[in-house]
């Protein structure tokens, strides 16, 4: 019978020391792949972060932009139906559009207003 339990305790012993074993070796596995999944973690973080910034860097930078073109354009009277000149001559067509609106300004009451450009947009249109 000792030599039973002499066998058996061996037995215990073994399995305990193989179990240890495979404990620390799981252990080393687990502080291994959580440096890499925190490493993963970290570079993942940075590159969101960095697009984001990116992302947000284009969004001030074309807000920007539209609110300046919006401030080049704030002074800008578009009128639409506006009769063509009949004259073939470019420069009697640009005098004929400074008349018509200078009648559509004084029609409003205003007087004295000086345009710094008039041009017309889009293809010529014949009636």
């Amino acid at each position: 019978m000792e030599h039973i339990t002499h066998v058996l305790d061996d037995i215990r012993n073994k399995q305990e020391s193989r179990l240890s074993h495979i404990e620390e070796r799981l252990d080393k596995i687990e502080t291994r792949d959580s440096d890499e999944i925190k490493e993963q973690v970290k570079t993942m973080h940075q590159d969101v972060v960095s697009e984001l910034k990116n992302d947000l860097s284009k969004l001030v930078d074309d807000r920007c932009k539209e609110m300046s073109e919006r401030k080049n354009r704030e002074m800008n009277i578009v009128v639409f139906n506006l009769v063509e000149p009949s004259q073939s001559d470019g420069e009697l067509n640009k005098q004929e559009d400074i008349t018509a609106m200078n009648a559509i300004v004084n029609s409003l009451g205003l007087e004295n207003i000086e345009f710094a450009a008039i041009f017309r947009l889009g293809k010529k249109t014949l009636f």
